[in-house]
């Protein structure tokens, strides 16, 4: 199968009017690294401003059954039983694996007509929510654009002794509003604390090739102000999201006498994988007590700080106490992200997922592909 998907490539599927999300970018990076065609139903994500090159090609002669998988990506798509899309799907081919990337801060999940697909591969999931048994946990990762946004970073011992706590315009962020009380009231006397907005780039500021490439494609993200804040800082707030109530699945509902759970939507952060991959000590929530899920989680303490809301207080003052603990945190935090959440290695899971993890791991599959190219 693999040499199939190589000599075939895999096909994307977009809509017209949000066009490709991140996590489609990371993988087709990958992919594209590992020398797998990427096909899709538009051109999309310049990669090359002086040729005109997209990392999504499309070919008005290709169609969806010719290719190995067909990924739709239905960033910002109300995804109903009867949407579109899995017409298309049960239109093509037998042999066609199918997939779906849900970016979405939405908690709706599909129902019916998906027993076509092969995985439907979600961000933001946690344990304390039901899903189908095609979904597949997922991350925002880090893209080429950002590894290469955060590379040169600053020793951290020469970086600025300050807390970045800036963060962009988004609705439903409690859990910042809940840590603003609980958490950063034990830091701002012991530490600088840095909450000055980073806006978008004016007109009258020149840019390089590459900045001026993805900020003309992602003007609220790549703002090269906020790089180099980063890689001239110690410590950078990640968390996100906000508290709701979930339904406990059936094996929780067994041990507990209550129908619902506190819980903690729309978790994954942008300030996450760009901290770490900038090497700061990434501050968010502990992943492993609120349950959030991923295919290769941190650990706490070693990859990043994970803060435990009923001591927040015990992490703010860990933080100033242990500087040799933080230097080791920004490495390690650095690496452990560049290892498993780079282009390539979310490639080499995205094919290991749809191929029923045939390969195994990251590096067999590689080597797979290296042997067929």
């Amino acid at each position: 199968m693999i040499t199939e998907i190589v000599e075939k490539g895999v096909y994307f599927i977009f809509s017209p009017v949000k066009k490709c999300s991140h996590i489609s970018i990371c993988i087709a990076e990958g992919l594209k690294k590992l020398g797998i065609p990427i096909f899709s139903n538009m051109d999309c994500w310049l990669i090359d401003l002086k040729n005109q090159e997209y990392l999504f090609k499309n070919d008005r002669q290709l169609h969806p059954n010719n290719c190995a998988i067909v990924v739709a990506d239905i960033y910002f798509i109300e995804m109903t039983n009867n949407h579109p899309l899995f017409d298309l799907f049960y239109e093509l081919n037998e042999e066609v694996i199918l997939v779906i990337i849900d970016p979405n801060d939405s908690d709706h999940v599909l129902t019916g007509r998906t027993e076509r697909l092969t995985a439907v591969i979600r961000v933001h999931m946690h344990k304390f929510r039901k899903y189908p048994s095609q979904y597949i946990p997922w991350a925002f990762g880090i893209s080429e654009r950002i590894r290469i946004a955060t590379e040169n970073s600053k020793l951290f011992s020469e970086r600025k002794r300050q807390v970045l706590a800036v963060f962009r315009s988004s609705l439903n962020q409690s859990v910042r509003v809940a840590m603003n009380f609980c958490f950063i009231s034990h830091l701002q006397d012991k530490i600088d604390i840095n909450q000055n907005q980073i806006t978008e780039i004016g007109n009258n500021i020149s840019l390089n090739d590459f900045d001026y490439l993805y900020w003309s494609q992602f003007p609220t993200h790549h703002i090269p102000k906020w790089f180099d804040s980063l890689k001239n800082s110690m410590f950078c707030c990640a968390y996100g999201g906000n508290f709701y109530y979930a339904d406990l699945d059936e094996k929780l509902l067994e041990n507990s006498n209550l129908g619902q759970k506190p819980a903690i939507a729309r978790w994954d952060s942008w300030r996450f994988w760009e901290s770490l991959a900038a090497g700061c000590v990434s501050i968010h929530l502990d992943f492993d007590k609120y349950g959030f899920l991923l295919p290769i989680k941190p650990v706490n303490w070693k990859h990043y700080v994970g803060i435990d809301l009923a001591n927040p207080q015990e992490a703010a003052q860990r933080i100033i106490d242990e500087p040799e603990l933080m230097v080791q945190i920004g490495l390690e935090g650095q690496r452990w992200a560049l290892e498993n959440y780079g282009s390539v290695p979310v490639a080499c899971r995205f094919l290991d997922i749809v191929l029923g993890e045939e390969f195994g791991t990251i590096e067999n599959l590689i080597d797979a592909v290296e042997d067929i190219s």
